[in-house]
């Protein structure tokens, strides 16, 4: 086995070499701690990263806004629209930019109910249709 001396002329040589190889076992055991450290900090951080990334489901007093794709110049279609829930009600939200007299640019935002012919909810979910006995069409 080479000693630490052969092993740094090597390096000084232009050889290039793993730092491992020219440490001592001490040294390498504290290197390789550190090394994993920074590997479990990183994947620490991975998973705060990805919590915070949101799963579709909205929280309470909470409405997400996108982008609307399908706005065009000129139109009247709002600029940003989303759902989200306000007071455990599933509400639809658009958002406008506007700009004041004095430039400054501010949201006008509408809430209003989910369109039910859009609704993901099952049909047994739905209230039934109730007919007085003077609505029957026949």
């Amino acid at each position: 086995m080479e000693n630490n001396a052969s092993k740094r002329e090597n390096r000084s040589a232009g050889v290039i070499m793993n730092p491992l190889d020219v440490m001592d076992e001490e040294d390498a055991s504290q290197y390789e701690n550190f090394y994993q450290d920074q590997l479990l900090q990183e994947q620490i951080q991975q998973e705060k990263r990805t919590k915070l990334m949101w799963d579709g489901t909205p929280k309470d007093n909470e409405i997400r806004l996108f982008t609307n794709k399908y706005k065009e110049d000129g139109d009247r279609k709002p600029d940003l629209t989303g759902t989200g829930l306000i007071r455990g009600v599933k509400t639809k939200a658009a958002a406008w930019i506007n700009k004041d007299k004095n430039g400054n640019e501010y949201f006008n935002i509408k809430y209003s109910d989910p369109d039910p012919k859009y609704d993901n909810s099952s049909p047994s979910d739905r209230p039934a249709v109730q007919y007085a006995k003077d609505d029957v069409p026949f």
